[in-house]
């Protein structure tokens, strides 16, 4: 008996057909929505990965440019949004933590990985950062921050949902992820670098991600002009 793929991460549809295979994990393409998706990973490998992160050393040694970056995103958000309370989900070494804090924010960076964000708390004393759930934090957070965080989720609808969850009313989400409909996207999509599961799962597009920030209750849904294959999107709660 063949057993069914299981539906579109962003959309729902069972309309997907087989892409191939990488890494032993399966990779299917929706036709609905055009997302790229993986299934059958092995899940002990998918957690293991998130157990002292092997790219947050990668990332440590690029601390002066990450830095730079951050203080120019923080910067263009502050002055665009505004807002009070900030949070970085996936914070990793809290470097757009800091930046926020920089620009006034109360600011607050959460990541699974518990040993990052005590090296995070020594990097930057002046910040606060946690690892634990971030229920009392629900409707309290005016921009949430979540810099390629999404991909690595294989519950796409409902992760964006607990995003929507943490903003105020009138609050904004800055997100980006791969684009796995961008132009300069690679043509076989097998051969993408950004195609490495069980590290990324799940390759959204513009439409996907609209259709998933949407039911998840946000609007407004806006993106930034990118030139190399990634999103950059901004989404409002409803005041």
């Amino acid at each position: 008996m063949t057993t069914l793929p299981p539906p579109c991460p962003a959309c729902q549809s069972s309309a997907v057909e087989l892409t191939g295979s990488k890494n032993n994990c399966t990779i299917h393409h929706c036709t609905s929505c055009g997302t790229y998706y993986a299934s059958e990973c092995d899940p002990a490998a998918v957690a293991a990965l998130y157990q002292e992160y092997a790219r947050t050393q990668n990332y440590s040694g690029k601390s002066d440019k990450k830095m730079r970056r951050s203080r120019r995103r923080l910067a263009m958000l502050r002055k665009r949004f505004g807002g009070k309370t900030f949070l970085d989900y996936g914070c990793n070494l809290g470097y757009a933590v800091e930046a926020a804090r920089e620009q006034g924010y109360e600011a607050l960076g959460f990541d699974i990985d518990a040993p990052t964000v005590e090296r995070a708390r020594v990097l930057f004393p002046d910040c606060h950062f946690r690892y634990d759930n971030l229920v009392a934090l629900e409707g309290k957070i005016d921009l949430l921050y979540c810099a390629e965080v999404i991909e690595h989720v294989p519950d796409t609808r409902a992760f964006a949902a607990q995003l929507a969850r943490l903003l105020s009313p009138g609050g904004v989400l800055f997100l980006t992820t791969p684009d796995g409909g961008h132009w300069l996207r690679t043509r076989n999509f097998l051969n993408w670098n950004m195609v490495i599961p069980p590290e990324h799962l799940v390759w959204l597009n513009r439409r996907s991600i609209r259709l998933v920030l949407e039911n998840a209750g946000l609007s407004d849904v806006r993106f930034r002009l990118n030139l190399k294959p990634g999103l950059r999107v901004f989404a409002r709660k409803a005041a």
